[in-house]
């Protein structure tokens, strides 16, 4: 009898479910701020006023795909990502508006140079030598950025350099002179994207907390956060935890929920739900996302943040 009424109170609790708590490896992005102490790029809008070449020879194909690459559209906002996902230089048509007025030089030399080799072939006891013309196709490039800025602070510049050669040799591979000639358009526009990127992207493991349900169908939608985040739908799997809020409101959720504004850059929102159940390691990531946000402002500009 005993054990049948205990049974009969075990038995219950059963009607509630819980979902395990579940680690998460996510991508989070952040300032690099070793790259912006090193670059002018510190604030949000520029203009480009020319692209030139400083020196007898000229390389349209140079000046027209960089100049096109700093003026693109692709560095426009898109309000559906995160603020820290956002691009932080802005081109813009119009001189005045700008915050930077960016002008460039660049000085290019493509040429091959001849001259005489000399090898030693082994034959018997003895090394004869034997003499080639040699060829070495060399390019450079120093490419000057000039940053004058509306507020009066001092001009800046900053140089990116390209050098490579390819020396006709035995043994050796050897680079045509017009492979080089494309190599260095290519290098510029993956030199200046890299210069002007002043974000990281670290893997991070994040715990979500265990979460009971009444509600089976709610549980499942809570198990498949998961799989959002590993697909990096991260905007995606906020909204289906602020769902699950609204409809079970709890200290874990709400945890669960100031997780999901952290990892959407809505460091305000986070701290808000932090506050209802934290732990030590969301304390310390705050401090961290805090500290980036300030600085984020401190170099002029303005987050806009995504609510649910």
């Amino acid at each position: 009898m005993k054990r049948l009424i205990l049974l009969a109170l075990i038995i219950p609790c059963f009607s509630v479910l819980l979902v395990n708590a579940q680690s998460v490896q996510v991508y989070k992005v952040s300032l690099d701020e070793k790259k912006i102490a090193n670059t002018h790029f510190t604030k949000t809008k520029y203009y480009l006023k020319s692209f030139k070449n400083t020196c007898s020879q000229q390389n349209k194909t140079l000046e027209e795909t960089v100049e096109e690459y700093l003026k693109k559209s692709h560095w426009s906002v898109d309000e559906k990502k995160p603020w820290i996902n956002q691009p932080w230089i802005l081109p813009l048509e119009n001189e005045s508006d700008a915050d930077i007025i960016l002008s460039g030089t660049y000085n290019y030399t493509c040429k091959a140079i001849e001259g005489e080799s000399v090898y030693k072939e082994k034959i018997g006891t003895q090394r004869l030598p034997y003499f080639v013309t040699s060829i070495e196709n060399k390019v450079d490039l120093d490419i000057v950025f000039t940053f004058d800025y509306k507020d009066g602070s001092p001009s800046q510049t900053d140089t990116l350099s390209w050098h490579k050669k390819s020396l006709r040799a035995p043994g050796k591979k050897f680079t045509p002179l017009d492979e080089l000639e494309q190599d260095v358009t290519k290098y510029a526009v993956s030199k200046i994207k890299f210069y002007t990127n002043l974000k990281s992207s670290d893997k991070v493991v994040l715990n979500f907390p265990k979460v009971k349900f009444k509600d089976k169908a709610l549980k499942t939608k809570y198990a498949s956060i998961k799989t959002l985040y590993k697909e990096r739908k991260y905007l995606d799997a906020a909204n289906l935890i602020n769902s699950l809020y609204q409809q079970q409101p709890s200290p874990d959720l709400a945890h669960a929920l100031a997780i999901s504004y952290e990892l959407i850059g809505n460091f305000p929102k986070a701290a808000e739900y932090y506050k209802i159940k934290t732990d030590f390691h969301a304390n310390v990531r705050m401090k961290q996302n805090n500290k980036l946000l300030d600085y984020a402002k401190s170099l002029g500009y303005e987050p806009t943040f995504i609510d649910l």
